[in-house]
């Protein structure tokens, strides 16, 4: 008998704090109830963990998207509809953490394209240059990676990049010159200009670039080192680094 009236109390505390909280949506009660069934998504969350097919994501991030999953679960539930709210938050926690799996998983994927992409452009300058052996040799390298920096930029359209007096890269100087290299860019001879924006607007890897073009893709490869050329050559006094 106890432990029957024991859930049976826990029963009208739910049903009071539901109550509660479809009246004043307050954010106190709304944390009550979310520490209240937070041992319920920890089990979902346990329970998916246990049939991953992978040993990708940790198990915490499985407990945070399924928490993720109860919150907005109870920021939705309708208990006038008289549904059990068990049943209807499984299936938003479990559907938060397949998601969140999801989104993790094309992250990480690509995270990991962008650095074969960075990697190829950057052996493609290495390659054409030969040993680095002189300060000077240095000093050509930092310049034709700083070109194609700022061409990725272009690329990806991320946010401006927060810059130090002083640099190459500073302030009005350097959105200036950005916006010089696009229109250089646009003027580059057709297979230099075509292989600049597969590859930096695109997003397309050598090989992908080489098959639409025909070519090898040491060809490519050659042809990205030649447009990085001509673009520096036009601004080299912009680009020129001080040893």
């Amino acid at each position: 008998m106890a432990g029957l009236d024991a859930n049976t109390e826990q029963f009208d505390d739910e049903a009071r704090l539901w109550e509660a909280f479809s009246l004043n949506r307050d954010v106190a009660t709304r944390d009550k109830l979310i520490a209240l069934y937070t041992p319920f998504a920890r089990k979902l969350a346990t329970h998916v963990y246990a049939n991953r097919t992978s040993n990708d994501v940790e198990y915490m991030d499985y407990y945070q998207y399924g928490l993720l999953g109860l919150i907005e679960a109870v920021d939705r539930y309708q208990p006038e509809q008289n549904a059990s709210f068990t049943t209807y938050s499984s299936y938003r926690i479990k559907g938060e953490i397949y998601s969140g799996l999801v989104r993790q998983t094309e992250k990480r994927q690509h995270s990991a394209y962008c650095k074969v992409l960075k990697s190829q452009r950057n052996l493609s300058i290495l390659s054409q240059m030969g040993p680095v052996r002189t300060l000077e040799d240095i000093v050509n390298l930092t310049i034709n990676l700083a070109v194609v920096h700022m061409i990725d930029d272009l690329g990806f359209k991320e946010p401006e990049p927060i810059l130090v007096e002083g640099t190459i890269y500073h302030n009005n100087e350097y959105v200036l010159l950005k916006q010089q290299i696009k229109a250089t860019v646009d003027e580059l001879p057709t297979v230099e200009r075509m292989v600049v924006k597969y590859h930096y607007f695109n997003h397309l890897l050598f090989e992908h670039i080489a098959e639409i073009l025909d070519l090898s893709k040491s060809r490519i490869s050659q042809i990205h080192t030649s447009a990085i050329n001509i673009i520096r050559s036009k601004y080299n006094r912009e680009l020129d680094v001080s040893y």
